[in-house]
């Protein structure tokens, strides 16, 4: 067995799934010990690299690395062309493997990226499972797959008819990939900046911190805070390759931790759905999960972003300035003025007009001074603290908001 997947209680002869975080290093680690040439009946497949990556084509390579593991040679291509599905390429290489009589052969298959493919078909995932499950067909083999995910994909969520949970569903062997222990991270940042003389320990610190335990971000921080050691966050975030990386995180929490990033940005409780996600999020240290906070300012000002620019076509946020507003959190009223200030921002927005955005056709039969002025008292102390806006009193004519 790979020495890197030793670290994981793998189910030998069985599916299992590694859901990490882009950018944790490992699928390096793994490409580079298995290319050295020292293990073997181990192949690695990355959906990347694969020439042919519609669904035929992945599992023509997949069923290849299985012939060539048993010293059968390879389907050719003017074999499978004429076949339509990933299907009919399956059966025909099964076929092929059932002809070779194997006895005690004992194979690792490793496919790294396995989360670009979840857009695929359920026939296709239908193919997989079966792929995964040979050793019933031929019990002389015994085949560990090792699935790599570089993306939170939850096995819980969604229906076992849904192309990636059906494959989920009758394998559940999942584990996390861990980023580095912060004693580790320092020993990576430390050997890094072993180039540079007297390292302030304070770079060492803002490393640590701004990267969140992620090796990709502590690299791409500390390359530059050694050419500009005052940089700040907003600098920082301008560096194409920093951008990148933090994209790589942000994309790699999948859509279900998204959600809770951005109930942590408005300060919603959440529930975590199992232990995987749990230990996901912990693990990654990109979420403190007991104290509800993003513990890299850099990752949280990056992610905020992310939520604004989602937010640009969502009804249920108003953007101010650089925040973000979440208007089901406000009282119905306060939401109805603040959307009619945010429809007419820097122009003048009459008290009578407040009171048609409150009451509607109604308004004047319940038209109230006193109520339009602790609205506005409210509203304003919410803005201007969240958002740093202004929301100017023209006295006797109404209000403008700016920002």
């Amino acid at each position: 067995m790979s020495n890197v997947l030793k670290n994981y209680p793998l189910k030998i002869g069985q599916a299992n799934f590694l859901i990490g975080l882009a950018g944790n290093g490992f699928s390096s680690a793994l490409q580079n010990e298995l290319y050295s040439g020292e293990v073997e009946n181990i192949f690695y497949t990355n959906f990347i690299n694969i020439n042919d990556n519609s669904e035929k084509g992945i599992v023509l390579e997949l069923i290849n690395n299985l012939l060539q593991a048993i010293g059968i040679p390879k389907l050719a291509d003017a074999e499978v062309d004429h076949f339509h599905s990933a299907f009919e390429v399956f059966t025909f290489g099964i076929e092929r493997l059932k002809r070779a009589n194997v006895s005690n052969k004992k194979i690792w298959l490793v496919f790294d990226e396995f989360h670009q493919t979840k857009s695929y078909s359920n026939s296709f995932f239908f193919t997989l499972d079966k792929l995964v499950s040979i050793p019933m067909i031929i019990p002389g083999l015994s085949l560990t797959t090792i699935f790599v995910l570089d993306e939170y994909t939850s096995p819980a969520a969604g229906t076992t008819s849904q192309g990636l949970r059906k494959l989920f569903y009758h394998y559940p062997n999942f584990h996390v990939i861990r980023a580095l222990k912060t004693s580790e991270l320092n020993d990576a940042v430390i050997s890094l900046l072993d180039q540079i003389e007297d390292v302030p320990k304070e770079i060492i610190s803002k490393i640590m911190l701004w990267s969140s335990g992620n090796p990709a971000l502590a690299n791409a921080i500390a390359k530059m805070l050694i050419d500009k050691p005052d940089s700040n966050i907003d600098e920082l975030l301008n560096s194409y390759e920093l951008e990148w990386k933090l994209h790589e995180s942000w994309e790699s929490l999948g859509e279900v931790n998204q959600e809770i990033i951005r109930k942590i940005h408005f300060n919603h409780d959440f529930v975590l759905q199992d232990r995987l996600q749990t230990d996901f999020l912990r693990l990654t240290g990109l979420v403190d999960i007991q104290r509800k906070v993003i513990p890299s300012p850099l990752f949280a000002v990056y992610t905020a972003k992310q939520l604004q620019v989602s937010a640009v076509s969502d009804p249920d946020y108003i953007i101010i300035g650089q925040k973000v507003i979440y208007l089901p959190d406000l009282p119905k009223q306060i939401e109805s003025i603040l959307k009619l200030l945010h429809e007419r921002k820097d122009k003048l927005v009459t008290r009578e007009e407040i009171g048609q955005a409150i009451w509607g056709e109604s308004y004047i039969d319940k038209y109230s001074d006193y109520a339009i002025d602790k609205l506005i008292s409210q509203l304003r102390q919410k803005v201007q603290l969240e958002s740093g806006a202004k929301l100017l009193t023209k006295r006797g004519r109404g209000y403008i908001l700016r920002w």
